[in-house]
This record gives C-alpha cells, sequence and structure tokens, in this order.
C-alpha cells in the first residue's frame, strides 16, 4: 500500500479519535476529575490525551474499536513499514483542570 493511503487510514483513525474527545469535554473542578489516556491512533503508545475521569471506561473502548478497525487495516496492509523510525519517547503528562476544563500538562 502507498505512503499516502496508509497516511490515509491513519488520519481516519485520528479524526474518530479527535472527534470523539472533543465531544468528552465536561466541566471539572479538581484535577482527579481528569485522567490522561491515550490520544493517538495506530502505532502511537503515549498517553497523550485527556478526557474526564466519567468518561475513561468509554474512551479505552473507543480506542479499543478504533485499534480493531481502522489500525488493524493500517496493520494489515504493512503500513508501519512506510515508517522506519523507532516510535517517540513518552514522556509522563499529568491531569489537570484548569479553568473548569481537563488539560494534560
Amino acid at each position: 500500500m502507498s505512503s499516502a493511503a496508509c497516511d490515509a487510514l491513519v488520519a481516519e483513525a485520528q479524526l474518530t479519535l479527535d472527534s470523539k474527545r472533543i465531544g468528552t469535554d465536561e466541566s471539572c473542578k479538581k484535577d482527579s476529575d481528569c485522567v490522561v489516556v491515550l490520544g493517538r491512533a495506530c502505532g502511537f503508545h503515549c498517553k497523550s490525551g485527556v478526557v474526564p475521569k466519567t468518561k475513561e471506561a468509554a474512551w479505552s473502548e473507543l480506542v479499543s474499536k478504533v485499534k480493531d478497525n481502522e489500525c488493524k487495516k493500517w496493520n494489515d496492509a504493512e503500513c508501519p513499514k512506510n515508517y522506519p523510525k523507532p516510535p517517540p519517547k513518552c514522556t509522563d503528562k499529568v491531569a489537570v483542570c484548569q479553568a473548569g476544563r481537563c488539560n494534560v500538562k
């Protein structure tokens, strides 16, 4: 599969995650109301996004669906071979409540 086709698959997966994460936006009162989650699709394993703690289970379920659908297509097409660089090093992120909204720090 071409690099462009692989890029389209991962873009579709990312759009699915991004659109759903926007929909999880709820107000928070304290940092513990928020949780850091996987925020990128297909081949990226760092926790870089944040959702309200009440939405964590639903988010994990969505990530599993994306892995089983869009990312499975990406892996089955051997798209990771188009990205020979090693995965980025993950840095610890912290979920914080800022101005009543969950953010990552």
